[in-house]
């Protein structure tokens, strides 16, 4: 499973809900398990600290 899959099908009630919410609504966020893929994308498209932060905590529990 990607990791945009995986997030996707966090439950809107985890803390990575509306990470999950905007993933979901952005068609060109990559469908990958390539952590450098997706963090360079989030660096291309500004996402802010909280963004980053949160796609972090929510990629190492994913890796894990």
């Amino acid at each position: 499973m990607t990791f945009k899959n995986w997030l996707i099908n966090c439950s809107d009630y985890s803390k990575y809900g509306w990470l999950s919410v905007d993933t979901e609504n952005d068609k060109s966020f990559p469908d990958t398990n390539n952590y450098l893929e997706i963090s360079n994308y989030l660096v291309e498209k500004n996402a802010g600290e909280m963004s980053k932060t949160l796609f972090n905590q929510a990629y190492e529990e994913y890796s894990s």
